[in-house]
């Protein structure tokens, strides 16, 4: 089971980035064009409208899209498989049409609290796509229960974004608003929900009638019910701050700020998504066999590797907060360059953990992160209260980071209690720690010579890159690394068996001297 499980979070998570790429590059272009099209208060709108789809979106599916990724890998048999489908959909969907109907038909009202009083046309458009983006979520978290990466990744990281993109630039081209804008975030829902519709339909009995159905409501349900709660307090805790936003400021241009800051240090966690995704299911199946050295082994090496990677980011981000917003949204946002720097150094924090909820999760304790959403939830909404009023977005920046923390801590504690699981050894601190003085040396030095901000960006990042890849070759490479590299010389058949030799010839020397 121990290279098995390897390879299968490798080869999954190497698609699945993959298509995070994909899908991060199409979304921030996205982003990019409606926030310099728009003015920060237009932004604002759609944004608040973003959040009112992800809040309502998640919370209509019941926590049953986590449940069904949970249960799907332990039966084999079409009637068990296909009665977790059916039973999931039956629970959830209605209730996501219910939403999105109250949504769609009391916009005003909505508007006139969260301070959108101008964005009324655009909640409305947005409260149709609330039980369109549930389907997406419930169907996406079937395809992870049957560890297929690829589906998601065509419905959900390509064709979402690719077709949200197109048709924003169609809107721009004819000169739409923001109105049409939350339009093609409709359309571009309903294209991805169907392709993802397809290929569930493709992997399982779910829309065969003839097919007997084992009902699970009581399993899904007792699984699913402490989840619902967990993903109540936890989309709380992440959309609190955008509707407090506008409920105190009474404008959507604060929030249009915000979020253009967050998603810039959401990039954090581009590595964290996909080996989320995967990590579920195989840590599920090892615990069911009691495997917890092999546990703990996937997700050290996962969770090492996501935090070497996303530490150069992380300080280019927190060094040129302005130059980077400047640089891709606008100077119109660059304001903001403090409020990026905290929200960076929370979301790297929150990298550093590693998938901690999912791995919870995957080991039956979803009760555990129903408590530790509701503690972090009430703390977030406490600390943006306090904070909005004084320092706007800032404040909320300020309350995200803390709250990440907290949770953080957290959930870490309680896994490594159950099964022992550290995320971050000394050995890869002392060699992020070695990486970060590399980084800030170089910056130091380069900014003692006369040169533009983004000069000033660019020579650091070109003198630290090839220094960090020696220290990662030279300390970060060990036998567990060089185990999936083969993995993948194997999937892109021997074209990195070159390489392969050098690292080998690097781990050897560097276990010599030790």
């Amino acid at each position: 089971m121990s290279d098995s499980s390897l390879r299968t979070l490798l080869g999954g998570s190497v698609v699945l980035f993959g298509g995070m790429v994909c899908q991060l590059v199409l979304g921030f272009v996205a982003r990019i064009v409606t926030a310099r099209y728009l003015s920060p208060a237009e932004y604002g709108a759609i944004g608040l409208g973003i959040s009112l789809v992800t809040f309502f979106g998640t919370l209509s599916v019941l926590g049953v899209d986590m449940g069904v990724a949970r249960f799907l890998p332990r039966y084999d048999d079409s009637r068990s498989t296909r009665g977790v489908l059916v039973s999931a959909f039956r629970m959830s969907i209605p209730v996501a049409v219910l939403v999105g109907a109250v949504t769609a038909l009391f916009p005003a009202r909505i508007a006139s609290v969260l301070g959108g009083s101008d964005a009324v046309g655009v909640i409305r458009v947005f409260g149709l796509m609330i039980p369109i983006a549930a389907l997406l979520r419930l169907t996406v978290g079937s395809i992870r229960g049957l560890q297929l990466a690829t589906p998601r990744v065509y419905a959900k990281d390509i064709a979402l974004p690719l077709a949200r993109l197109v048709l924003i630039f169609a809107v721009i081209a004819v000169g739409g608003t923001a109105f049409d804008i939350a339009l093609a975030y409709l359309v571009a829902y309903v294209i991805a929900t169907a392709i993802a519709f397809v290929y569930l339909g493709r992997h399982t009995a779910v829309f065969d009638v003839n097919v007997p159905s084992k009902t699970m409501y009581r399993d899904l349900l007792l699984f699913s019910a402490p989840l619902l709660i967990s993903s109540m307090t936890y989309q709380m805790f992440t959309n609190i701050d955008v509707f407090l936003l506008g409920y105190f400021t009474g404008s959507t241009a604060p929030i249009g700020v915000y979020q253009v800051v967050y998603p810039l240090s959401q990039l954090l966690t581009v590595f964290l998504g996909p080996v989320g995704f995967m990590i579920l299911p195989i840590i599920s199946e090892l615990h069911s066999e009691k495997n917890e050295d092999e546990i703990r082994r996937v997700y050290r090496v996962a969770v090492k590797w996501v935090f070497l990677f996303m530490l150069p980011v992380c300080l280019t981000f927190v060094l040129f907060p302005e130059t980077i917003i400047s640089y891709t949204f606008g100077e119109k946002y660059a304001i903001a360059g403090p409020t990026l720097a905290v929200l960076s150094l929370a979301f790297f924090t929150h990298s550093m953990a590693g998938p901690n909820a999912e791995a919870l999760t995957s080991i039956g304790e979803s009760r555990l992160i129903m408590y530790d959403n509701i503690i972090v939830a009430l703390a977030n909404v406490g600390l943006n209260v306090a904070l909005i009023p004084h320092y706007s977005y800032f404040g909320a920046a300020v309350a995200t980071a803390l709250s990440f923390c907290l949770l953080n801590v957290i959930v870490t504690v309680q896994l490594y209690r159950r099964v022992g699981i550290r995320p971050v050894s000394l050995e890869v601190l002392r060699i992020g720690a070695i990486g970060a003085l590399a980084f800030i040396a170089a910056w130091a030095v380069t900014r003692q010579f006369d040169l533009r901000q983004i000069s000033t960006m660019l020579v650091t990042a070109a003198v630290f890159a090839p220094a960090y890849a020696v220290i990662i070759i030279r300390f970060g490479i060990t036998r567990e690394e060089l185990a999936l590299f083969e993995t993948a010389d194997n999937r892109f058949e021997g074209k990195l068996r070159s390489i392969k030799r050098q690292l080998r010839h690097v781990s050897r020397r560097t276990d010599t001297e030790e």
